[in-house]
């Protein structure tokens, strides 16, 4: 079903954005279909644009287009599976009226929680009215969404353990994810071509001056303040500890060979030449089990979410009707109302 999505995208959704502001009527057109609640184009963008200043980054004028299709994508799976989970908890409700009475009463008990937290009912009515809610459909948000998290806290959350035999057959089965990297602290001093109009034998020249200079037992900190041209030449060209593999591989390759205090010769590459030091270096090692302990629980707990969320939405999107529309609201192709994929 996710294919169909993404191939909806690509077919017309994503000029949603672009094409809204430019038609009055985009706003109303059918974008997905669940059972029998139709998803807008006006609650894709209003979700897209939520998610676009939720995250808070400006987005490069290059990558623009493509980061609002994968947010516009991300949209469209949200909303459709929303409504997944609502129909879900609609059945259980249905099935346990227990359940229903809880949900009144929580509702209940969060609206309460809401008017103190406004201040009274006069401020609570005026917050309904600044996101344009009424109660009545404040109360029914905040319902549907206690509906999904029941839905996922009896099929995902519940009984969701990783016991100790578990987690160290995983530390034992992957050494290299409980593995500390070998690092690094170092001193560099970086000869740009460009403070040679792009000279390369001038440059050449001032790096191994500066080599000599420095076999003569010449301050390497002061040297970098004077001649480097990097972000840490104020510091002496001072760098902090670093794992194996950041560097460029010739770079990489001389931090890791260099025997602490040495100077490397100048080290060639397109934009300069670089002299390096090195201060101080840590061995990798295998951290042992009790320290990652968590950090390993938390991987496999997530891991488990995960496959116990698609494994749900894989058997909704089954048993209910789903199915994705172009913007002029023509199948894009679908699902049979047993849940089928066409």
């Amino acid at each position: 079903m996710r294919k169909l999505i993404a191939l909806a995208l690509l077919s017309g959704l994503a000029l949603i954005p672009r094409a809204a502001r430019a038609q009055d009527d985009v706003g109303s057109a059918i974008v997905a279909i669940v059972n029998k609640d139709v998803i807008t184009s006006k609650q894709v963008l209003d979700r897209t644009e939520a998610m676009l200043k939720e995250s808070g980054t400006s987005i490069p004028a290059a990558q623009r287009d493509e980061v609002r299709r994968n947010i516009i994508r991300d949209s469209v799976r949200e909303l459709v599976e929303e409504r997944l989970l609502l129909a879900e908890a609609r059945r259980l409700t249905d099935a346990f009226p227990a359940v229903g009475k809880y949900l009144d009463k929580e509702v209940e008990k969060r609206l309460e929680e809401e008017r103190l937290e406004a201040g009274g009912e006069m401020e609570f009515q005026e917050k309904l009215r600044a996101m344009s809610q009424t109660g009545v459909g404040y109360a029914e948000k905040i319902r549907e969404d206690l509906m999904r998290r029941q839905v996922l806290i009896q099929f995902v959350l519940r009984d969701l353990t990783a016991g100790p035999t578990e987690l160290l057959e995983y530390y034992r089965a992957n050494p290299e994810q409980c593995r500390e990297a070998a690092q690094v602290k170092y001193r560099q001093i970086f000869i740009p071509l460009s403070d040679f109009e792009g000279d390369r034998e001038k440059a050449r020249k001032k790096a191994a001056e500066i080599v000599d200079n420095l076999s003569k037992n010449y301050d390497f900190a002061e040297l970098a303040r004077k001649n480097s041209y990097d972000e840490h030449e104020k510091d002496g060209g001072l760098w902090d500890f670093q794992n194996r593999g950041v560097r460029p591989e010739p770079i990489d390759k001389a931090l890791f060979s260099l025997e602490l205090g040495k100077v490397s010769e100048p080290i060639e590459s397109e934009k300069g030449f670089t002299i390096l030091k090195v201060e101080e270096r840590k061995a990798g090692r295998l951290r042992p089990f009790e320290e990652v302990q968590p950090l390993i629980e938390r991987a496999l707990l997530a891991q488990k979410r995960s496959e116990r969320y698609d494994a749900l939405m894989k058997r909704l999107y089954q048993e209910n009707y789903v199915e994705i529309m172009e913007m002029a609201g023509r199948p894009q192709g679908g699902q049979s109302a047993t849940g089928a994929p066409q």
